[in-house]
């Protein structure tokens, strides 16, 4: 008696055979986090958020101590206090705008760090703020660098996540911008406005000393040709135990595709321009020609392109057929020849 096939034994009747456990190379190609050094990088990167939503709101708690201060030169009127609230925007436009020109020219990890020399100067003036003009420069230095940062953080974590948490990582320079900001708004219920300047420098230190630690982005390396430092960082990112090989071969042919340049003979091709479509059928050419008529009786037919002298067509071809130049039976070379009598 023959056994059923699912009773059988070997590897033809295996139906659901066992898959052997990932390597660490396939692992790392789905994505799996094996390095925990990428969120302190992270960290490190998003206290430019954290001191970003800070600023932010610096006037919340601010503006009415300085209505109501003992010092003239610093008392705002309400046109002062509502320029020392706006104009921290003004700073944050140049500073998104600057950092199209410093996440190239300086990478992404040295921008964010920059951001800190005009942030620390704008707490400083408006720590120790002997006139207006002072809280209006110290508040357009802190939107110049909460601008800057809000730029180069996203680009930074982009390139430095795994695929595997890069979402959850994206996430987070909004979080520590809300985060600043609960933190203003609870110190302000503790320190002078002065005092709330000087615990602004607190992130930016904090900031700057971790990013000293932290890779730079290995895809802003590649793409300055520094592929051993590139390597390196990748290494310090995803783990000693992970296979990188493919990451970084995927990474380093995305740079060269975005680095080729295209030129002027190229932009000019139809394929650059014209969008793809279904191609258009060929075009009969126009006038159709002419069939061949019947050989005309005592003579063969004129040559193509001759032209009849009573003819209004220019280059309309005329055979020397019956009804061909209005005469039947009479070759159109003797006609040509008599003058058409």
């Amino acid at each position: 008696m023959q056994e059923p096939l699912l009773g059988a034994e070997g590897p033809d009747y295996d139906t659901f055979p066992k898959k052997p456990p990932p390597s660490p190379g396939e692992r790392t190609r789905v994505g799996a986090l094996q390095n925990k050094w990428v969120f302190l990088a992270t960290f490190a990167a998003v206290l430019g958020n954290f001191s970003f939503g800070y600023a932010l709101v610096y006037t919340s708690p601010v503006i009415p101590a300085l209505e109501h201060s003992s010092d003239p030169s610093l008392r705002l009127t309400q046109t002062q206090a509502t320029w020392f609230g706006s104009v921290f925007t003004l700073g944050a436009a140049a500073g998104g705008l600057s950092a199209m020109v410093l996440n190239d020219l300086l990478g992404r990890k040295l921008s964010i760090m920059f951001s800190a020399v005009p942030s620390a100067a704008g707490y400083a003036l408006m720590a120790g703020a002997r006139a207006f003009w002072m809280l209006l420069l110290g508040r357009t230095l802190t939107g110049f660098a909460g601008g800057l940062t809000a730029a180069c953080i996203p680009v930074y974590l982009s390139e430095i996540a795994p695929p595997g948490v890069r979402g959850a990582l994206g996430a987070t320079p909004q979080l520590m911008a809300v985060f600043g900001s609960m933190a203003l708004y609870a110190l302000g219920l503790l320190l002078p406005w002065r005092w709330l300047a000087v615990a602004g420098e607190g992130p930016v230190v904090v900031m700057v000393l971790l990013l000293s630690f932290m890779p730079n982005s290995p895809r802003f390396l590649l793409s300055r040709g520094r592929d051993a430092e590139a390597l390196r960082a990748l290494a310090w990112l995803r783990g000693a135990q992970a296979d990188i090989r493919w990451e970084f071969q995927q990474i380093q042919d995305n740079v060269r595709r975005q680095s080729s340049r295209v030129s002027w003979a190229e932009i000019r091709a139809p394929h650059m321009y014209r969008p793809h479509g279904r191609p258009r059928p060929a075009q009969a050419a126009w006038p159709p020609p002419r069939r061949p008529g019947p050989a005309s009786r005592g003579g063969s037919c004129a040559p193509q392109g001759s032209t009849h002298p009573g003819s209004t067509r220019p280059g309309r071809e005329h055979q020397s057929g019956p009804g061909a130049s209005g005469h039947t039976g009479r070759p159109q070379a003797e006609l040509l020849t008599h003058g058409g009598r």
